[in-house]
């Protein structure tokens, strides 16, 4: 019956992670944490939400890995399996997109100082999504999203147009149904958002490069990967022009990798003897290095 805790890092540019602060006492029913900018510091906040109380709450980043209550939202749909941060309402402040799978139904929503403002609700959604990846896949300027059913073998990509509207870009089928994470970044060198696909049942990855019609064009695929990676988490590890991944397996081990452009991965370190139970690993600006911090969340025990 241990309480949550919460652990802030930053890294450098070889692999390395320092301990910012640890935060003991943190609820355990956390289902998401989800990194933007809510507060209008230059730190990343985060918004914390629980699905079985139907709670969330909005902090601010302070730096060092503090952070501060903006607001606390009661009462909220219990149903959201994903919230998804983005640019989709035009302000300064991060913008949200909720999906409930039960319904079908999508909300977008502004924030500023940790509020929400309904843009719009999306009805009639495929109910099996099981991932909605942020991007620019549309050149609109807005974040555009991309919603992978594997159930159906179904991936689309949808733009948004600043006031809650999606258009359909691409729809994509006969995919692989054994995508278990699709991760954004700058993997290619275009303007566009590349994505890694990474199915661990086969231990293998494969990255796809974007056009501004939301197209996709393989990269590079690779295989022989560990088949038991539970998060693959993007940032600025490396210090190069494309995005680098950190990897996790609940074993305990840790390894950082750099990406190459063209498709391949490049080791930078390997870690042992972390926690066996992180639930979520959200990157962030949480102090002062200039590379990508991390924030580890674990639900107790």
């Amino acid at each position: 019956n241990a309480a949550g805790e919460g652990e802030f890092y930053v890294t450098d540019e070889a692999g390395g992670l320092r301990q910012l602060t640890r935060r003991p006492g943190l609820r355990r029913t956390w289902r998401a944490i989800v990194p933007g900018q809510f507060g209008g510091s230059h730190f990343t906040d985060l918004l914390f939400y629980d699905a079985t109380t139907g709670d969330a709450e909005f902090y601010a980043g302070s730096g060092a890995g503090g952070l501060s209550l903006l607001r606390r939202h009661p009462g909220m749909r219990q149903t959201w399996r994903a919230i998804v941060p983005g640019h989709f309402g035009g302000s300064s402040y991060t913008d949200l997109f909720f999906y409930d799978p039960t319904t079908g139904e999508g909300e977008f929503y502004t924030t500023e100082r940790g509020g929400l403002t309904m843009l719009s609700r999306v009805t009639g959604l495929a109910r099996d999504w099981t991932h909605i990846v942020p991007g620019e896949f549309g050149g609109s300027g807005h974040t555009d999203l991309f919603l992978y059913d594997p159930v159906a073998g179904v991936g689309e990509i949808y733009a948004t147009d600043g006031t809650g509207g999606m258009a359909m870009l691409q729809r994509f089928t006969g995919m692989r149904r054994t995508w278990q994470h699709i991760v954004p970044g700058q993997f290619g060198g275009g303007p566009y958002t590349d994505l890694l696909f990474y199915d661990a049942n086969a231990g293998e990855a494969e990255f796809y490069t974007a056009d501004s019609n939301g197209a996709l064009s393989l990269l590079g695929a690779i295989s022989g990967l560990r088949h038991t990676w539970k998060h693959i988490v993007p940032g600025n590890f490396g210090g190069s022009l494309f995005t680098d991944l950190f990897f996790y397996d609940p074993v305990g081990d840790g390894e950082f990798f750099t990406s190459d452009g063209a498709g391949g991965l490049l080791p930078l370190s390997s870690l042992s003897g972390l926690r066996t139970n992180w639930r979520h690993i959200v990157p962030g600006d949480f102090g002062q290095t200039g590379t990508t911090g991390l924030m580890f969340y674990a639900p107790g025990g």
